[in-house]
């Protein structure tokens, strides 16, 4: 009998260019403790007092020896005591983004073997860097299957350690009802009050729903950006990761259970995690993905934006139909994750208010792989695929959804207003646009906010307009997009509605709500995730002869703006696909990239903006190049508007 340990993750860059398989984990009950034995002849390396690259061949070659005899006993001494001592320590390296069971090492190994390249050291620790290749692989055509494995010394010996025990040595801890956090000391715990709330709030909702009880609290990592979120786990970036064992009778450990995110608010991972300890199957990426989406978003938006974003993603006339959505191969439905993602939220949301929880898990008991839901649907709840997809599409046809306008009523008052200095779309000094956008698309030179009793409307100008920039044919379409947080007077304190997408809110400044206008118009929450959005509308938005950007909200959606109010507004570059999957925003700026913004101080994580609304005598560049991502300093920018400070 084995446990297989899986690692999700939600809105990692890495997957919009590649699809990764679902990653198997390995995981052994195990209580034998014994020590390590050198082959007759080989140095041994527990007499070394520096770790050199003959020190690293040697162990990394008693270690696959180990591994490859199936024998855990003889696997176990290869890892320090804190390691081995958290359930799950099995949680084994093949190469960065695959793991395998302890029973699946001795074939791999077969066919495979390790060649160390550079061996580092740290403050108290080495990594040795190498690659997994294939034995019968020529020189000209091996795969690159690099890996990274942390050692320290212990008990006058050298032994390997998870990463997420080196890395996180000095980070600070804290503890609520169901969470036990750990997160970098620069980050003060009270500015995110309000976040730990609500996973708490929201765990003990889905414990609830699930009828779960969980004995032992969630151990959370909070990181500052994607790299450091795989770091941890020896992943590719992500904003967020899960590492849970499916369950198995008998009492064996569900495995590494443990949530690393970018954020201390990310309800998609704790879904992954505690669906699993309530002993639900996941054996098609479309229900662990859909279920998981559906009670808790995503990384960048809510479970409310689902359904509205189904409604926008059916419309579309090559849009995926319900049978082929539930038979995507796993690879396919990564590499689509901006629509996968969401459709299979909302069919498995419908599923469950409509049928509630029993059916929905009966369902998952009974469907092996996707090619089964063509006979367990209609065993389960009596109809067919085809009848499910259609009941579906009603559902979705009668939401009520907000009327967004894309002019300006001529009897509308001007509520705010004010003009931004033209030719300084240079974010810090250094950014730049990717060729392919025309001078000025990124120049905000003009911002008002007017009303009526009905409507809030936006009208920004810019020095230069042009349509969105799409890469391929039918690909992604680019846009300049603008980013418009408004302070209303009433955000609670205590989370982080005074950050967005690298900056920081001078004043104690917080927003509301914030309006984001690309390629199309959504609504974010004052957590920063998005929970509305529209199809498409960058051509209703447009004026390409004024160079104008014009969008009308309902009043009720967020009150009738005043005086009082105040905005930051910035410009940055999304595109349809990204902008409220995966960043909920503009994308950062990178040092070099050919399609995002280019420049600024950090290779990834820069300020997302290229010109933000500021009085003309401050300085942008300085503001801007005050970032700096690797210690968690964000700009600090003033928002505008308002008759006085509160």
């Amino acid at each position: 009998m084995k446990t297989v340990i899986t690692a999700h993750r939600s809105s990692a860059r890495v997957m919009l260019t590649a699809a990764f398989p679902l990653i198997r984990m390995g995981l052994c009950l195990i209580t034998l403790l014994c020590t390590v034995g050198c082959a007759r002849g080989e140095k041994d390396i527990t007499t070394v007092g520096e770790f050199s690259h003959e020190d690293a061949s040697v162990l990394m070659g008693q270690y696959t020896r180990a591994l490859a005899s199936g024998d855990t006993a003889a696997i176990r001494p290869f890892w320090n005591e804190q390691s081995v001592a958290r359930e799950g320590f099995w949680y084994l390296h093949a190469w960065i983004g695959m793991r395998l069971e302890v029973e699946d090492w001795p074939e791999f190994l077969a066919d495979n073997h390790f060649e160390v390249g550079e061996v580092r050291p740290g403050p108290h620790y080495y990594t040795i860097h190498g690659v997994w290749i294939e034995n019968d692989s020529a020189p000209g055509q091996r795969p690159s299957r690099n890996m990274i494995y942390y050692v320290v010394r212990e008990e006058e010996r050298w032994v390997l350690t998870n990463p997420i025990e080196i890395l996180t040595r000095d980070w600070l801890a804290h503890e609520t009802r169901y969470f036990r956090y750990r997160y970098p000391p620069d980050i003060d715990i009270a500015d995110y009050s309000a976040e730990l709330q609500v996973m708490d709030r929201e765990c003990g909702r889905v414990l609830q729903l699930l009828q779960l009880d969980l004995r032992e609290k969630i151990e959370f990592f909070r990181t500052h950006t994607p790299e450091e979120c795989g770091d941890l786990l020896l992943h590719p970036p992500a904003h967020g990761y899960v590492t849970r064992g499916y369950p198995y009778p008998g009492g064996i450990p569900r495995g590494y259970r443990v949530i690393v995110s970018t954020s201390f608010l990310h309800l998609h991972e704790l879904i992954h995690l505690l669906h699993v300890e309530a002993g639900i199957p996941s054996t098609t990426v479309a229900f662990s993905e859909g279920l998981a989406t559906a009670l808790g978003g995503g990384a960048a938006f809510t479970a409310d934006f689902v359904p509205v974003e189904c409604c926008n993603l059916m419309s579309e006339p090559n849009g995926l139909s319900l049978r082929e959505l539930l038979t995507l191969p796993d690879a396919e439905f990564f590499r689509r994750n901006y629509e996968t993602y969401v459709l299979a939220g909302g069919i498995f949301r419908f599923l469950l208010d409509r049928f509630g929880i029993e059916s929905l898990t009966q369902l998952a008991h009974v469907t092996r792989d996707a090619t089964e839901y063509e006979r367990t649907i209609p065993q389960v709840y009596g109809f067919d695929v085809d009848a499910l997809d259609s009941m579906w599409r009603r559902h979705l046809s009668d939401l009520d959804i907000p009327a967004v306008g894309f002019s300006i009523s001529p009897a509308a008052g001007t509520v705010f207003a004010m003009a931004d200095p033209e030719h300084d779309d240079v974010g810090d000094g250094d950014y730049a646009p990717p060729g392919r956008y025309e001078d000025g698309v990124f120049d905000l030179t003009y911002f008002e906010v007017l009303s009526d009793s009905t409507n809030v409307y936006f009208r920004l100008q810019y020095r230069h307009v042009a349509p969105p920039v799409a890469y391929r044919a039918g690909g992604e379409r680019f846009a300049p997009t603008a980013v418009i947080a408004i302070d209303m007077g009433e955000t609670e304190p205590g989370h982080t509605a005074n950050t967005t997408d690298g900056v920081r809110f001078a004043e104690g400044r917080a927003y509301g709500v914030k309006v984001i206008a690309g390629t199309q118009v959504s609504l974010c929450d004052n957590f920063g995730f998005v929970y509305f959005t529209t199809p498409d509308v960058w051509d209703r938005m447009v004026n390409r002869q004024t160079s104008t950007v014009e969008l009308s909200l309902p009043v009720d959606l967020f009150g009738e703006p005043d005086a009082e109010w105040r905005y930051f507004v910035g410009i940055g570059l999304a595109s349809n696909r990204t902008m409220n999957f995966l960043h909920g925003g503009p994308a950062p700026a990178y040092r070099e990239h050919p399609v995002f913004l280019s420049g600024g101080n950090y290779d990834y994580g820069n300020p997302a903006f290229i010109d933000i609304l500021l009085n003309v005598n401050i300085d942008q560049t300085a503001i801007l190049g005050a970032y700096d991502g690797p210690s968690g300093r964000l700009a600090v920018v003033p928002m505008v508007g308002g008759s006085a400070p509160r």
